[in-house]
């Protein structure tokens, strides 16, 4: 059982806003709305980990969204 868990995006929702990069889209449970490759509603910004909602909030499922997110981003650049 879980209790207390709940993405904390309030600083990077901040720094999206106060940067002028354009509104990120949440999820209505508050977390960073992502595509299957991670990327975000923001071109070139990328999601992973316990903030973009995975199934099993932890390291392993953190790393190899990571992993995921690192080659989207090889090829979309």
């Amino acid at each position: 059982m879980r209790i207390g868990f709940a993405p904390n995006i309030e600083d990077i929702v901040q720094i999206f806003n106060a940067g002028k990069l354009g509104n990120i889209q949440l999820s209505q449970k508050g977390y960073i709305s992502t595509d299957q490759f991670l990327r975000t509603s923001i071109p070139n910004i990328y999601a992973a980990g316990d903030v973009a909602n995975p199934r099993d909030p932890c390291v392993a499922t953190a790393v190899a969204q990571g992993a995921i997110a690192a080659r989207s981003i090889q090829e979309d650049l």
